[in-house]
């Protein structure tokens, strides 16, 4: 009887126990969930910096129209920014669609961390 208890006892106190396995699989999941937190906080950084930078050119080109200087030298700064304000405007929608793909990665990331705690748990 009492090696049956504690039988019982032991197999209790194992099953309570994580593996080593299960303790690495968590310390990864935190890691990658840490580290695409970071990719998107540094995507957003980069997407406000071009967002300033955007808002700047077209302050420029606002203040050169004002101005009035003569119509050639006008025009080609006008161009001008205008090219490079196209050229922001194409890295922002990279950068969104980049972010866009992070979020879906993030949320994907986020639901596996979910499955695997429910998992872990049971």
């Amino acid at each position: 009887m009492k090696i049956f208890r504690s039988l019982i006892l032991l197999g209790l106190f194992v099953s309570c126990l994580k593996t080593a396995e299960q303790i690495k699989r968590e310390e990864q999941t935190v890691v990658r969930e840490e580290q695409s937190q970071q990719m998107l906080a540094d995507l957003m950084v980069k997407t406000k910096a071009l967002e300033e930078q955007v808002s700047q050119m077209q302050g420029n080109f606002s203040e050169i129209s004002r101005k009035g200087q003569n119509d050639q030298f006008q025009k080609d700064s006008m161009d001008e920014l205008r090219v490079q304000i196209e050229e922001q405007d194409r890295k922002i929608k990279s950068l969104e669609k980049e972010l866009k793909g992070q979020k879906k990665f993030i949320k994907s990331v986020n639901n596996t961390l979910k499955k695997l705690s429910k998992a872990l748990l049971k």
